[in-house]
């Protein structure tokens, strides 16, 4: 089955959201390892460890995770209006 140009362009955007889903898991798994590791640290080892550096450690997972999740958004939406480009039009085409 041959596709379209606007089918494969589709095809490709739904692609890259999905490899997007996957980095944001990835990013959340590791926020939660990390959690887990500054918890242990700051029980086990409560005279190495490092409350501040713990702070920036978990901001940074949390922006990650925030910056991800607007990737998802924004291509999502890039994705739904290519889709009603492709509705919209007569032909099905869209013009480049």
């Amino acid at each position: 089955m041959d596709l379209t140009d606007e089918e494969d362009d589709y095809l490709e955007g739904d692609l890259h959201v999905r490899g997007k889903e996957h980095e944001l898991e990835k990013a959340i798994q590791q926020h939660l390892e990390n959690e887990t590791r500054r918890e242990r640290q700051a029980t086990e080892e409560p005279t190495d460890f490092n409350l501040q550096a713990a702070e920036k450690e978990r901001e940074r997972d949390k922006e990650r995770i925030l910056q991800l999740e607007e990737e998802i958004r924004l291509l999502k939406e890039e994705v739904r209006f290519h889709c009603f480009l492709l509705r919209a039009l007569p032909t099905g085409r869209i013009a480049r």
